[in-house]
């Protein structure tokens, strides 16, 4: 049994880029799924403002990460929950709590941890991004892209530097200036999920149809290739402008980069001559 078994039976206490989850489980098979996707972010220490989830056990469902997640507004500041078999709840942005019924495996787990980020991220200035994220000495630097656009590729071959994931990267600004974190999402690559966040330097389009080599990008191209990659599972004006928000600003503030090379290119040298002409 793990220190955090003997601290909190049946209950784990998170922190994913800096949002804080209570997950108060009610069955063993909840919280080794639980343990199996976040255990390297699990906490001691209760983040400022943590959220509070009641999760019950629910039916167990077809394993299949093609089912759509989602939420929908019920009040100005509360939201149903779904993902098909897998999930259904209710969340209070609000008292910060919620009550979810869930199954025990690894996608509901993720659906849980992704639509509330989903939601409370906008709300702080940030979003989830469909990205590959690497630290870059003590940066980081996101690698955006929808599904085979080459991503999770472009982070394996920068090679030398650790993965943040290779899916889904968390950004917010902290104290004035933007960060990247690591999240328990990852997709293709067998990675060792890492906690860790930096300062985020770059965000860097791949694209394979420009000639090799890294190009500035504009602030309105950068902020309308990073709308179609903010993570957004709803159908809610509220959280559409925010996320519009986040992505000018994101635009505005942090340099935007494309980068096309062939497979037997190395990718690095590439990077560094984008960052450091």
């Amino acid at each position: 049994m793990s220190n955090l078994d003997e601290a909190w039976e049946g209950e784990r206490l998170l922190s994913i880029a800096g949002v804080g989850v209570r997950l108060r489980l009610g069955a063993p098979d909840l919280a080794e799924a639980v343990d199996t996707r976040t255990a390297v972010y699990q906490c001691h220490a209760q983040p400022p403002g943590t959220y509070d989830l009641t999760v019950a056990q629910g039916a167990r469902g077809t394993v299949d990460d093609a089912m759509r997640q989602s939420f929908s507004r019920v009040t100005p500041t509360s939201f149903r929950l779904n993902r098909e078999e897998h999930l259904a709840g209710a969340l209070s942005l609000a008292d910060r709590s919620g009550q979810v019924s869930l199954a025990a495996n690894r996608f509901a787990v993720d659906s849980l941890l992704r639509l509330l980020l989903n939601l409370e991220l906008p709300r702080v200035g940030g979003s989830l991004i469909h990205a590959a994220g690497v630290v870059w000495g003590d940066q980081a630097l996101v690698f955006p892209g929808v599904s085979g656009a080459g991503k999770s590729t472009l982070a394996a071959n920068v090679g030398g530097e650790p993965l943040l994931t290779d899916e889904m990267v968390a950004v917010r600004p902290v104290d004035g200036a933007w960060r990247a974190f690591g999240t328990p999402f990852h997709g293709d690559l067998e990675i060792t999920p890492q906690a860790v966040d930096r300062p985020l330097r770059a965000i860097v389009f791949p694209d394979r149809s420009l000639p090799t080599g890294m190009a500035p990008l504009s602030r309105g191209a950068a902020a309308g290739r990073l709308m179609e990659t903010l993570v957004n599972y709803g159908d809610d004006p509220a959280t559409d402008r925010l996320l519009l928000d986040v992505a000018v600003e994101l635009a505005t503030d942090v340099p935007c980069f494309t980068l096309s090379y062939r497979k037997t290119d190395p990718v690095r040298p590439l990077i560094q001559a984008g960052l450091d002409p």
